[in-house]
């Protein structure tokens, strides 16, 4: 390969009438460019060119084909809309900062027709030459930028010597990624991943030095892919065999660092991105074998789960929708709607333990908006006078869900007023149940269908649209009742940390989690809560900060997965030290003792790619790792019946 390695990168972000403008396509060029231009990767002599008027492109175009050797390697990338001629033909045309449409119809003198490249590929002298082309056709996706207006045929770019990589096919949509807050800095997800696949190496297939171009093409379409649930057909065409093997940039035959983000990258492809203990315990020792430094580790882990956890988000958000769609008429689903559910359970590939947690999710912001106008009217009540005193008379029977429907009143005398909302089944001590779900003004709370008669149901038709808090009433104590998640004895709002982790804000919650018990057991912000007030907390509030950390980090973080973490290093939960192999041996599994030395708490990893049990630390690393504070709060966990397969039993 001694001829020369020359690139043509075009990028387009402004257009005239009828285009929509596509910011990301300049932060793509400027990247592109980078990993192309480093000497110890793409090696290209690079040419950039930014919003190419009509005459300058074909210009550009001519002269970056013309008077080639046959050992140059040549590649030409383009990044903007995509556009159709007016005619039954349907010709390509690549678009230009003065592309213009006339109603639907494309001004063609203002793009470039692909006619006009294909016809210098076919002339150009050189044998290897690779176009980029990231264009695409209209597709309206939420969070998602559209990409070109019109489908593409891309077989009239075929030519000798020539290999195409194309973000998607004729009748798909390309993407931008919309994630970022500053949307100039969104890029194409298919330019992405082709410059992440140069970049870290991840792209070159076994011990090649060389990324060729099936390489990189396989690793964008396969990163692509991963992030969408319904993701384009990414294209590769060659005219040989030998295209394929047109040499794209450089891997280092030594780069330990890929060699382990290949490693993560198929253990995440067989689990559809989850790991667990002994993904992590394998990935570990891989690490200690290639010598990966443990902050480079845990960041390629998380990058190569981001595709996964978007397309995750991506898949949530369905089922949501179609959940707030099937409940419009109410809050109790009909078999054939839950039948349904099932139906797209199945084709988003969501677990039944992820289902329902969006379920959780969405049912209690339909609850919210159901309380708003009530939380309201108590906003402006002036004096406890206002309030009205009702005592009920005797029990009503409802010894079947069936005797309630969405909207009757109930009430409790340790909650009030309540609101039924529907009915679903708990799996408690491995035996599944029907249940009651209430709203009250101090959140949800469920209660079996043995322990209806702990309630009773209000019938006052004059007071039907009264605050759910207004009133001060006589019921019976409920002798059973379940997994009220803001549950609390001593009076205390867990809404900030909720609204924390649903944020996926794990510092605050870190801290928050620990202001909150302070004050469970009376102390102030700043005091050390002691020996004592630890054995006794109190469970109920013990059990709403734990299912609040399992619930929101989807099982990765909370006391309960500490808890059996522990447990699984041979520990006893009796309270007691116990010993320096079992703490140690737990402080590694967790993620709080790295290399022998027990971390400081600045070095904590407030993020979902932390290994399992990471979180919550605060108490334990700031404040107790060398005392007493893990091994006292797992017994009084074991005390109240917490762990990580229990329901929440009060």
């Amino acid at each position: 390969m001694s001829g020369r390695r020359l690139a043509l990168l075009v990028g387009v972000s402004d257009y005239g009438a009828g285009y929509e403008p596509l910011p990301g396509t300049l932060a793509d060029l400027a990247q592109m460019q980078a990993v192309l231009q480093d000497p110890h990767r793409g090696g290209f002599e690079v040419e950039l060119l930014e919003n190419p008027a009509p005459q300058q492109l074909r210009e550009a175009i001519e002269h970056f084909f013309g008077g080639r050797r046959r050992d140059d390697v040549l590649l030409f990338y383009f990044s903007g809309h995509g556009a159709l001629d007016n005619s039954t033909a349907s010709q390509l045309y690549l678009s230009t900062c003065q592309t213009r449409k006339d109603g639907q119809r494309l001004v063609e003198s203002s793009a470039v027709e692909a006619a006009w490249l294909h016809r210098h590929l076919m002339s150009s002298r050189s044998d290897q030459k690779v176009v980029v082309l990231d264009c695409c056709f209209s597709g309206a996706v939420a969070n998602l930028l559209q990409k070109g207006d019109d489908s593409i045929n891309l077989q009239q770019l075929k030519s000798k010597g020539t290999v195409l990589l194309a973000s998607c096919n004729a009748y798909e949509v390309s993407y931008q990624d919309k994630e970022k807050s500053n949307v100039k800095q969104a890029q194409s997800l298919y330019t992405r991943y082709l410059i992440e696949g140069m970049q870290t190496g991840a792209a070159r297939l076994g011990k090649t030095e060389w990324i060729y171009a099936q390489d990189l093409h396989d690793y964008a379409k396969q990163r692509f892919q991963t992030e969408l649930a319904a993701a384009p057909e990414p294209q590769i065409i060659v005219v040989e065999k030998e295209g394929y093997r047109i040499p794209i940039a450089r891997a280092e035959l030594k780069d330990v660092a890929g060699d382990y983000r290949q490693l993560v990258a198929q253990v995440l492809k067989e689990n559809d991105g989850e790991i667990d203990d002994l993904d992590r315990h394998y990935l570990e020792v891989e690490r200690a074998n290639l010598n990966v430094p443990s902050e480079l580790a845990a960041r390629i882990l998380k990058e190569q789960q981001e595709p996964y956890r978007l397309r995750k988000r991506e898949r949530a958000r369905y089922y949501a929708t179609a959940l707030k769609i099937a409940l419009k008429q109410g809050y109790l689903l009909t078999d054939r709607a839950r039948t349904k559910l099932k139906r797209i359970q199945a084709a988003l590939s969501l677990r039944d333990d992820e289902v329902t947690i969006i379920e959780q999710q969405v049912m209690t912001e339909l609850s919210l908006q159901v309380l708003k106008p009530a939380r309201k009217a108590v906003a402006h009540t002036t004096s406890p006078a206002e309030r009205l005193d009702v005592t009920v008379g005797a029990p009503t029977d409802l010894m079947d869900l069936k005797d309630l429907h969405p909207g009757d009143y109930v009430v409790h005398q340790g909650h009030g007023i309540g609101r039924f909302l529907r009915s679903e089944y708990l799996t408690e001590q491995g035996r599944r149940q029907e249940c009651a779900v209430l709203e009250f003004a101090d959140g949800l709370l469920r209660v079996t269908i043995a322990d209806l008669h702990a309630l009773q149901r209000l019938t006052l038709d004059a007071q039907q649209n009264l605050p759910l808090s207004q009133m001060q009433v006589s019921a019976p104590q409920s002798s059973h009742l379940i997994l009220d998640p803001l549950q609390s004895k001593k009076g205390v709002d867990y809404r900030t940390l909720r609204d924390l982790l649903q944020a996926g804000n794990w510092q605050a919650a870190d801290d928050e989690t620990y202001r909150v018990m302070l004050k469970c057991v009376g102390r102030k912000e700043g005091d050390w809560m002691r020996v004592e007030q630890l054995r006794g907390f109190p469970c109920t509030d013990l059990r709403t900060i734990d299912q609040l950390w399992t619930t929101y980090s989807q099982g990765h973080f909370g006391f309960s997965v500490q808890q059996s973490l522990y447990l699984d290093c041979g520990a006893k939960l009796d309270g007691d030290y116990p010993g320096d192999q079992i703490w140690e041996q737990f402080g590694d599994r967790v993620g709080w003792r790295v290399k022998n030395r027990w971390i400081y708490y600045q070095d904590v990893v407030f993020d979902l790619a932390a290994v399992r049990g990471h979180l919550p630390a605060k108490a334990c690393v700031l404040v107790g790792v060398v005392d007493w504070w893990c091994w006292v709060l797992f017994s009084r966990m074991d005390a109240c019946h917490i762990s990580a397969n229990s329901s929440g039993k009060n």
